[in-house]
């Protein structure tokens, strides 16, 4: 499809402001937005600048079943993906202390402060850290433990979609030369839309928790955990 330059479309070259005239719209343009003014008939007619983009219009009429047609191949067949914004991230804070009812027993650490969100969320219990988009995910994992009595083991492991992850679990001993200890861990796990990950924990001791613990000046307080979660990658 052919169509001649009625729009008047200055060349790339032309300047928008007149360079002897400083802050008016230099000729070559003035007649181009007039014409496109004429063209669209100053909104009484059916013909608007979208149409134009396309071509100009010398029969509205006759040309605009085909116009149509090359609207519908675009939709049908996209020549530009539209973006997509892939990033997401999710900070969650478990504040509160952390215990356990029953020795060698799973629980699963709430995170009931949610710092930072975007399409890595919470819908449910505080519990379930789902993620809205497919991808590689890094999560990092800070906790804080303490012990009011005895000593033994706590553990820490994840879990998606209800089932533990292989060779995901850590072992610390607390004792009294060690009544509080902090493990960092980091994980990366591929993950599908809507699936979600839980952080469990278990002890030999009931007398073991996470320990959360107020601010003291000069310092602030300290979380019995917190996890970072970021999208690093596609699958």
């Amino acid at each position: 499809m052919s169509y001649t330059n009625v729009t008047r479309l200055p060349a790339q070259r032309v300047p928008l402001v007149d360079e002897k005239m400083p802050g008016l719209v230099s000729r070559d343009w003035y007649r181009f937005f007039q014409k496109l003014f004429e063209l669209t008939g100053a909104g009484s007619d059916a013909t608007t600048v979208a149409d134009l983009q396309i071509g100009p219009i010398n029969d509205a009429s006759s040309a605009l079943p085909e116009i149509n047609a090359e609207l519908q191949a675009l939709q049908l067949n996209p020549e530009v993906t539209p973006h997509s914004n892939p990033l997401r991230y999710g900070s969650f804070v478990c504040a509160t202390d952390q215990t356990a009812a029953l020795a060698n027993t799973a629980y699963t650490i709430p995170f009931a402060t949610v710092r930072f969100s975007l399409g890595v969320y919470q819908p449910v219990a505080n519990t379930k850290i789902t993620v809205d988009r497919p991808g590689l995910y890094l999560f990092d994992l800070t906790v804080h433990m303490g012990r009011t009595a005895g000593s033994g083991n706590v553990f820490l492991w994840i879990a998606v979609n209800g089932t533990n992850v292989t060779n995901s679990a850590s072992q610390s001993d607390i004792n009294s030369s060690h009544a509080n200890a902090s493990v960092t861990r980091c994980f990366m796990l591929t993950l599908n839309a809507n699936d979600y990950v839980e952080v469990k924990w278990s002890t030999t001791n009931t007398g073991l928790f996470l320990d959360a613990v107020a601010a003291v000046s000069p310092v602030p307080a300290i979380p019995a955990a917190i996890l970072n979660v970021s999208r690093i990658g596609d699958l």
